[in-house]
């Protein structure tokens, strides 16, 4: 009995959703159809410049990122990753902001250059002492 209950109670909500208006398209009036094709220029989020490409990942005017999967894409997300940084600097350096946010911009930098460092440093003297290698196996005789 609860079975038939449950079944024609779902079919009613279905029914009821399926009856409701649908809201008209707001644009519908205002636009025709080769209006809307000729809008379709993708722009950056951050100064409103035309993008040249949708495959572009970077806007060429700011530098904000302006692809769908940039961030994901790994070689591509490297400005993306790194670009905290420089937005953090930019934080402290703005009049504009608060102290509070200043000095939350700072702690932030405070705690991740350290690991940076620690990163970074050994990858650049593994990549120098293997450049210098490789140029010692290739002189001139």
């Amino acid at each position: 009995m609860t079975v038939v209950a449950l079944v024609a109670g779902v079919y009613c909500v279905v029914w009821l959703i399926r009856r409701m208006p649908v809201p008209p398209d707001p644009w519908e009036s205002e636009m025709s159809p080769e209006e809307l094709d000729d809008v379709d220029t993708p722009v950056c989020v951050r100064c409103l410049e035309p993008v040249a490409s949708p495959g572009q990942h970077y806007c060429p005017a700011c530098g904000n990122v302006t692809g769908e999967f940039t961030r994901y894409v790994p070689f591509v997300s490297i400005p993306f990753n790194y670009s905290l940084f420089s937005t953090l600097w930019a934080r402290i350096r703005n009049p504009h902001a608060s102290p509070a946010a200043r000095a939350f911009a700072f702690a932030v930098i405070l705690l991740i250059a350290p690991g940076m460092l620690l990163v970074g440093l050994p990858v650049l003297l593994v990549g120098k002492l293997r450049g210098k290698r490789s140029d010692e196996g290739h002189g001139t005789a």
